[in-house]
């Protein structure tokens, strides 16, 4: 079974090197733009997404190439779009709020809402023009995307799905390699690409872009993007008796035996958000919007 839902998913890569899009600085010589949690999101989004499109799984291609996603060869969505809409402050962001975010309104080209040519923080968060918003939501309609925190202490194979978004320590460096001090906490929001022997490689919105990183990371994000109604399928049944939210409503479920168990009654959605605390869910378990959510197949928890 394991084997037949690891084909189904179609992704099976340790090393996102080769699908990453080019890199944005996140700060300038007059301002620090702090979007660190919106690029990592992104970075990993646009990894994923450059690995579909290389390997052929990418569906509905064509509303990318149409509406300019595509630039030198690879897919780039604007982290500018999401660090506004997200409400990106000078203390920085959520990750949480940044995927719900993207849950909500999509993602546009870079090409649209580019970071060029804003020199001060009320010119790179300048008003997003509607027509933008709309072709974000256009988006949703082509893409499903579900994002889902970990703990972990062994990232191997949850690298082989998708990039992640890790917090670490900015920045100390000894011997080519950055590293935390033990007094200091994580502050910074990066996307892991790739491991090399104990150390981690990530992709950074500060120069250099691709770090060696070794530092003890044990809890991530991660993505999944639906392609196909098997695609679906698998998700399911390798999230079984996983918590199912839909960023959009608030309502939540568990995934069991392949279908959404939805969660009615006072008592039912009490004991779920329990558990949820209990296993270090609390952030909210797998993240889908209500397009997605409607998709999948549900029956009431009552009724199992």
């Amino acid at each position: 079974m394991f084997k037949f839902i690891k084909k189904l998913l179609g992704i099976n890569t340790i090393s996102w090197m080769d699908y990453l899009a080019e890199p944005e600085i996140q700060k300038y010589q007059t301002f620090d733009t702090m979007s660190c949690t919106s690029q990592a999101v992104i970075n990993s989004l646009e990894a994923q997404f450059n690995y579909l499109m290389v390997n052929k799984k990418l569906d509905n291609i064509e509303f990318l190439k149409e509406n300019g996603y595509i630039k030198n060869g690879k897919i780039q969505f604007s982290k500018r779009y999401i660090a506004r809409l997200s409400g990106t402050t000078t203390q920085g962001n959520s990750v949480k709020r940044v995927i719900d975010t993207i849950l909500k309104n999509g993602l546009i080209p870079e090409a649209f809402y580019t970071y060029e040519h804003a020199d001060s923080w009320d010119k790179y968060y300048t008003k997003i023009e509607p027509v933008l918003i709309s072709m974000g939501h256009k988006f949703l309609e082509h893409f499903d995307i579900a994002s889902s925190w970990h703990f972990t202490k062994d990232f191997k194979e949850e690298l082989k799905k998708s990039p992640a978004v890790v917090i670490v320590y900015a920045w100390r460096k000894l011997k080519g390699v950055y590293y935390k001090p033990k007094n200091k906490k994580t502050n910074h929001a990066v996307s892991l690409i790739a491991l090399k022997n104990n150390n981690y490689i990530i992709k950074d919105s500060y120069k250099d872009f691709i770090k060696e990183v070794k530092q003890g990371i044990y809890a991530g994000y991660f993505f999944k993007v639906f392609m196909k109604k098997e695609d679906l399928t698998a998700w399911l049944l390798e999230n079984d008796l996983k918590t199912i939210r839909n960023s959009d409503t608030g309502e939540f479920g568990y995934c069991i035996h392949g279908v959404i168990s939805t969660l009615n009654t006072t008592e039912e959605k009490l004991n779920a958000l329990l558990d949820m605390r209990n296993r270090g869910l609390i952030e909210g378990g797998i993240n889908i919007n209500n397009k997605t959510w409607e998709k999948l197949p549900k029956t009431e928890f009552r009724k199992l």
